[in-house]
């Protein structure tokens, strides 16, 4: 019976390595002391094709941008990677050089494993075979990757950058919890601790086998890495102006700085000694995009994207009666943290002028037209998500706010001598610091202009206020009324939702959010509409995927110091060949058609 059962595992064992060796080429065996010995091995087939050299595209310098040029912020580093879904849960990243080292957990349920993936490609070059040893994260350094597991006598385990073995270190006892993220800074080890009513951060000297924790967080740490000189944690954390942070430590653990993250749930953070970077997961496997950190201006920056644009403007006129239009069409310039670049409109414009906001605006002559024409506007443009970190107890003084006193006035939209605009701002709390009363508008504009679509459209704030219902449109005018009444500049900004995934397709993109300028930080963007698109709820930040197109306000056009009406992008002035018929002429649905091009 011994010899059978003996014979019966042998072939269990030999069965179990054929399928690693054959399926994806894992070679990994037990080796001294436990400890799994690791080499390179041929990538799938698929990815054997020699991979085309990518030649440098000279259109992508973004000439003109001064200290808002996207590229110049990322280090010229704007590459995001995409993971394939594979056979296991992908657990962590790190990154070094030209290389993504990916931890998979329970590949193909046989082993966990180290993915070495192509940063420019995301082309898979081997997978190593680690064993089962409770492998949850890793990290880089100039000689080692280090990978972090919940085993006490395996509890750090060392590889060369080509996949071999290079030691083990364990820890007499282990930290209550499941293990989150590594850094390695000046060979001290850095990781996150999630328990049931917290996050703990620890640190780790090899050299000494000495585990300290430094510090204890109400929320959940969802990523580690070092950069610039300090450790990075990514802490979820429930606030009224953000759960999003990123807290900054020096190698010693003294929090430094803690700021405010874009608005997404990293499932790692990585550094690589120059950038940073993070991983988020999805159905359709992981991507992994860079991310910049302006410490002194309290910004983050993240998921920089380069896209072309097509906007489609349609006109058209009803019967078969003649008719004169001038269409004047929102013109795309750099803006903070937006580049554009190979503008082109068709037809070709007749002028292109600023209005007062500083916004430019391009004029199309279409002259005796019958039915329907359109102007076809198309260019490249580079965004990045941004979020700006506000001081939660900074308010105005009178100095503040004379750059910006405009911006507290009254205009046709913004009509806040209205008597509905004095009653319902006596409705909402004026105590406390500027962000408390911003947040307050903000919050009372969602529960009192309820959010109805494109059915409803009026003229001025008072009438969102008055019926009680509206549209973006409508919830912009209203927060911007009752701002200015109660002492915030503030304005409106109008622009595109644009995103990868119309690229066989086209949309109405179109949106409107609201700008309020706050003490110490400027303009920041402020989403307004629980119900609306991707900006709802969004304080102080803005999505990657939105594309400016002016700043100012909604007013009654004049053609010469402000374009901005009843919905942005009908800024267009009729002459209509007979008389009695302006009405039949008409802007129709604009198209919005975004492609990502290769960086």
């Amino acid at each position: 019976m011994i010899v059978k059962m003996s014979k019966f595992r042998a072939i269990i064992i030999l069965l179990v390595g054929v399928t690693l060796m054959a399926d994806h080429g894992i070679n990994s065996a037990a080796g001294k002391k436990g400890v799994s010995r690791h080499r390179n091995v041929k990538p799938h087939r698929i990815n054997r094709k020699k991979e085309a050299p990518r030649l440098p595209d000279p259109a992508l310098e973004w000439g003109d941008c001064g200290g808002n040029g996207i590229a110049g912020i990322f280090n010229n580093n704007i590459i995001s990677t995409r993971i394939a879904p594979v056979k296991g849960d992908i657990a962590d990243v790190a990154v070094r050089g030209e290389k993504l080292y990916v931890l998979v957990k329970n590949f193909n349920l046989v082993s966990d494993a180290i993915f070495t993936i192509r940063k420019q490609s995301g082309r898979i070059e081997a997978i190593w075979g680690i064993g089962r040893l409770g492998a949850e994260a890793i990290a880089c350094d100039d000689r080692f990757i280090w990978i972090l597991s919940r085993s006490d006598r395996y509890f750090i385990r060392k590889l060369t950058m080509a996949g071999k073995s290079a030691g083990a270190i364990g820890v007499s006892s282990l930290p209550e919890g499941s293990f989150r993220g590594l850094s390695v800074s000046g060979g001290v080890l850095s990781f996150a601790v999630r328990r049931e009513n917290g996050s703990g951060l620890f640190i780790f000297d090899p050299k000494t086998r000495g585990l300290k924790e430094i510090g204890s967080y109400r929320g959940t740490i969802g990523g580690v890495a070092s950069h610039q000189g300090f450790v990075l944690a990514y802490l979820n954390e429930f606030d009224a102006y953000s759960d999003h942070w990123l807290l900054a430590f020096d190698n010693s653990g003294e929090l430094k700085k803690k700021m405010r993250f874009v608005d997404a749930v990293p499932d790692a953070l990585t550094g690589d000694g120059k950038d940073l970077y993070c991983m988020i997961k999805g159905k359709n496997g992981a991507t992994v995009f860079p991310v910049a950190l302006l410490m002194d201006r309290s910004l983050v920056l993240a998921a920089p994207t380069v896209r072309s644009i097509t906007m489609t403007i349609p006109v058209t006129g009803s019967y078969s009666i003649p008719y004169s239009v001038d269409l004047w069409v929102p013109y795309p310039i750099h803006r903070r943290f937006q580049n554009v670049r190979r503008v082109s409109l068709d037809p070709k414009p007749a002028e292109i002028t600023d209005d007062r906001f500083g916004n430019r605006w391009a004029r199309v002559r279409f002259e005796r037209v019958t039915g329907s024409v359109r102007a076809i506007l198309t260019f490249d443009v580079i965004t990045a998500a941004a979020a700006c970190t506000l001081d939660q107890g900074a308010d105005f003084n009178t100095d503040d706010l004379t750059p910006e006193s405009a911006f507290l006035g009254e205009t046709s939209a913004f009509d806040i001598s209205h008597f509905i605009i004095k009653s319902h701002s006596t409705r909402i709390d004026r105590n406390g610091s500027c962000l408390s009363r911003v947040l307050a508008i903000r919050d009372y504009v969602n529960e009192t202009i309820r959010f109805t679509a494109y059915c409803d459209r009026w003229m001025k704030a008072s009438d969102y206020l008055f019926r009680g219902r509206g549209d973006a449109y409508g919830q912009t005018l209203g927060f911007a009324a009752l701002s200015r009444f109660m002492g915030i500049p503030a304005r409106a900004a109008g622009g595109l939702i644009i995103d990868a995934s119309t690229e066989e397709g086209v949309r109405e993109p179109l949106a409107t959010w609201n700008q309020v300028y706050m003490p110490g930080s400027g303009w920041v963007d402020i989403g307004i509409g629980r119900d609306y698109g991707e900006a709802r709820d969004v304080v102080a930040g803005k999505p990657a995927e939105y594309c400016v197109m002016f700043e100012g306000d909604f007013d009654c056009s004049d053609y010469r110091t402000a374009f901005a009406e009843v919905g942005w992008t009908l800024a267009y002035r009729l002459i209509c060949s007979e008389d009695n018929h302006g009405a039949d002429i008409s802007v129709g649905t604009v198209r919005v058609a975004a492609k990502a091009l290769e960086k």
